[in-house]
């Protein structure tokens, strides 16, 4: 916000997630993103300096928590490399440091000590004291008391473990943790984590938003992940649908994605997340939601149209204060075909997360149920 006299900054804008509950927006939906184990980062506009101090930064506690996580799998496998150190042995051994020898060598009682670097295999080497250090940072922002409850809960059970991993490293500062293709996959992404943390005050400055629209998606795909694997259903996040056509127009749409898609025996569920208003206004006929509406059915018909399977259920979920359902059947009167499409409202809580999840087990059974009676 700038001034219209001067335009000098005067503020920040922070705007919440619409759909969120209202009574503690800010940690619910931070708890969400925890809760949803996923790699959902917040965009960065370099061109906007933000003027107020903490209240309108990304919160730095949430990216020391997932430092600590990683940190917890990674330590776990015990990671050593090789340090070098200098030691003396009275016969040659190793790569021996001549220039240290010939200074004592005149000495009888030195000609036979021979300075060596010696090669050993250890945890204590340069990458894990950084790694400590970015660890004492991370510790020291979580236990702040701005921090919730909640995200110290999650890992006081971990810390005594990795204090105790590094109990014999001593940690070094660093402005940046340095990744090579040698490092395994887990240190890797725990050093890019943890350069998320020393960069943060480059970064807190600037405007940033996070897209509420994905992190939607990844909430639907969470619930339907777990109802999956408690009825025994096989699924794909984003799967493409390849065009397998050439020669076409360059507007032309290379593949489709739904959200998910759930198979099992002979019935097939395609499940799209729509980040839309529309169970916040089930009484409303305007020409906005049916338009959009219809950009819905229409999307989630044709998802269906690449199921040879007899039994297949497309569902539209959106945002809802309370979790409901209802169905819309589509028949063609010419071959006799139907196409079963239901509509879900579905509340965006970390609070009823359970809840949720529960009542979607019960009505993904209903509708199974349904469908392979026809």
């Amino acid at each position: 916000m700038t001034s219209p006299i001067n335009g000098q900054a005067l503020g920040d804008f922070i705007v919440y997630p619409r759909f969120v509950n209202r009574e503690d927006r800010l940690n619910d939906y931070i708890q969400l993103i925890h809760i949803l184990k996923d790699s959902i980062q917040p965009e960065f506009d370099f061109k906007f300096d933000l003027v107020s101090n903490d209240q309108a930064r990304p919160p730095l506690f949430y990216e020391c928590v997932k430092y600590i996580n990683s940190l917890f799998v990674s330590i776990r496998k015990n990671w050593h490399k090789f340090s070098s150190t200098k030691m003396d042995f009275k016969y040659p051994k190793g790569d021996i440091i001549w220039r240290e020898y010939l200074k004592n060598e005149f000495n009888p009682k030195d000609k036979l000590i021979f300075p060596c670097r010696v090669n050993k295999l250890s945890k204590n080497h340069s990458d894990n004291s950084h790694l400590a250090f970015v660890y004492k940072l991370a510790k020291e922002e979580i236990f702040t008391h701005a921090v919730p409850q909640f995200f110290r809960n999650s890992i006081k059970k971990k810390m005594p473990v990795i204090e105790e991993y590094f109990s014999s490293i001593i940690s070094t500062p660093t402005t940046k943790l340095k990744y090579r293709n040698s490092d395994p996959v887990l240190i890797r992404k725990l050093k890019i984590q943890g350069n998320k943390i020393l960069s943060y005050e480059t970064l807190a400055n600037k405007a940033w938003r996070i897209d509420f629209t994905l992190v939607f998606e990844r909430y639907i795909q969470h619930l339907f992940e777990n109802t999956c694997n408690a009825f025994g259903y096989k699924y794909k996040k984003n799967p493409h649908l390849s065009r397998s056509s050439s020669n076409n127009p360059k507007w032309t749409l290379k593949y489709l994605e739904p959200d998910m898609y759930l198979y099992k025996g002979n019935i097939s569920i395609f499940v799209d997340a729509k980040y839309k208003s529309h169970f916040y206004n089930l009484s409303s006929a305007s020409d906005f939601l049916r338009k959009e509406h219809r950009s819905d059915i229409h999307q989630i018909s044709a998802y269906c149209a690449f199921e040879k399977s007899d039994n297949k259920v497309g569902i539209l979920c959106y945002p809802s204060n309370n979790l409901s359902k209802y169905k819309i059947m589509y028949k063609n009167r010419i071959n006799s075909s139907n196409l079963s499409i239901y509509l879900f409202g579905i509340p965006i809580s970390s609070r009823y997360l359970k809840t949720v999840e529960n009542g979607l087990k019960k009505e993904f059974s209903n509708i199974v149920s349904e469908n392979i009676q026809q």
